[in-house]
């Protein structure tokens, strides 16, 4: 209620008239109300409006599209992420930024790591889930890769499209939060290593980003983790090893056998366990912590031993493509395969497990060898360094135990140094992550 004084200190408060004095006292009325707007000071006594409540999880989100739509739809999960000080630290630097800048997510995401901390993850999977176009344009699934990396994915014709797909499936947003939340490949194995696959939304948007945006958003080129991480010590009594290997095309081929041998038994004259695939489908039975080879053969096709990427403490999971021999001899051409020698093929990826670029393999020992690295998916004689596919190898090497360095080539800084056995007649294949 307004109110004001005379100069006598008498108080005048204005009041409802009696409805019979209404009409005669309506000018006199009119005329109190003036005046006392008149009295110097008056208006000092306003009566403040009541103060607004406080955005859920206290967060002042510059964008006010964003900051509407979290009030809408994500309030129980800000309020949440405001009591674990990682969540809070992280969202305070995300509210600064617009919705089409990844660059400024970036910077937040590399600045506040969350460990992944639950209140965090349900508040960004809310948030990113259904508030998409207010909060992070395209998505946003890719932006903590690179501070590049979402201005690729947002350019017309590139990969919005398979970005916003993944961002508001609540099968594959949580897995992409998951996956890149991981620093390192025991990270990525740990999770992701048991061969349940990955949504058919995070795989387009994988493969999207890697062809079109791979050097922006830096895919195949982290190297944070190396000597930085390492595997379970928890091992346990055994595990199973499932592996499809045939035929390159994908073509049905029967009766390929599948020896799992111990790192020293060269020729695997004890194999720990012997299958033959069924439907190009073989599960081995293992000890914890494996860390020996799988001989493969059969099928007419190239024989292979192939060493995983890591001991195996856990169930896991991999596929082998192969081929048949004249198949090599025409891609290798002009170079001759010597029976009498093998072959060594190599596949490295970075810590977040995606083929690596600009590597350089040596191996030791190498005379008489052949390099070879792969380009547009075909073995090719002449390049220096690996390209997207993260693959090379050599021809003609002597049958034994041979080492293997894997060397930026950009900087010299190694990132791989293991050893494997090589067999005359058989290809040995290599899976290599970055030195623990």
């Amino acid at each position: 209620m307004k109110s004001c004084s005379t100069a006598a200190g008498d108080r005048v408060r204005s009041r409802r008239l009696p409805r019979s004095l209404a009409a005669l006292g309506l000018l006199g009325l009119v005329v109190l109300v003036a005046s006392c707007d008149m009295i110097l000071g008056a208006h000092d006594y306003e009566v403040a409006p009541p103060p607004e409540d406080p955005p859920c999880g206290g967060f002042e989100f510059v964008a006010p599209e964003c900051g509407g739509c979290v009030e809408a739809s994500c309030c129980a999960e800000a309020d949440a992420c405001r009591g674990s000080s990682d969540c809070a630290a992280l969202f305070d630097c995300l509210a600064t930024c617009d919705a089409r800048d990844g660059e400024c997510r970036f910077t937040c995401k590399s600045l506040h790591a969350t460990h992944h901390d639950a209140a965090a993850e349900t508040f960004a999977s809310c948030r990113t889930q259904k508030c998409t176009a207010a909060c992070v344009g395209c998505g946003g699934i890719f932006e903590q890769l690179a501070s590049t990396c979402d201005e690729c994915m947002e350019r017309e014709g590139h990969c919005c499209e398979q970005s916003l797909a993944c961002a508001t499936d609540p099968t594959c947003e949580p897995l992409a939060q998951t996956m890149l939340a991981c620093t390192d490949p025991w990270c990525l194995m740990h999770h992701f290593g048991s061969g349940d696959g990955l949504p058919p939304a995070l795989t387009d948007a994988l493969t999207c980003a890697f062809t079109k945006c791979a050097i922006p958003c830096a895919l195949g080129r982290k190297w944070s983790c190396l000597g930085e991480y390492g595997f379970q010590d928890e091992v346990p009594e055994t595990v199973s090893f499932s592996l499809w290997a045939g035929h390159f095309t994908g073509a049905p081929t029967p009766n390929i056998e599948v020896k799992a041998c111990s790192r020293n038994d060269l020729a695997c004259l004890n194999p720990i366990d012997i299958q033959t695939t069924v439907d190009n489908f073989a599960t081995l039975s293992v000890p914890g912590g494996f860390d020996g080879y799988f001989a493969i053969a059969g099928g007419g096709l190239f024989p292979v031993l192939y060493y995983h990427f890591h001991p195996l403490w856990f169930d896991m999971s991999a596929g082998l493509d192969m081929y048949p021999p004249e198949f090599l001899d025409a891609a290798f051409a002009p170079a001759v395969l010597d029976p009498e020698l093998g072959a060594l093929d190599i596949y490295i990826a970075d810590c977040f497990g995606q083929p690596a670029p600009d590597v350089r393999f040596s191996v030791s020992p190498g005379e008489g060898t052949t390099p070879y690295y792969t380009v547009d998916m075909l073995p090719v004689l002449g390049p220096n360094e690996t390209t997207g596919y993260g693959r090379g190898g050599f021809l003609n090497v002597q049958p034994g135990i041979v080492n293997v360095v894997a060397t930026l080539v950009s900087t010299g800084q190694e990132v791989a140094n293991t050893s494997a056995v090589v067999r005359a007649g058989m290809v040995t294949r290599l899976d290599v992550f970055p030195a623990d």
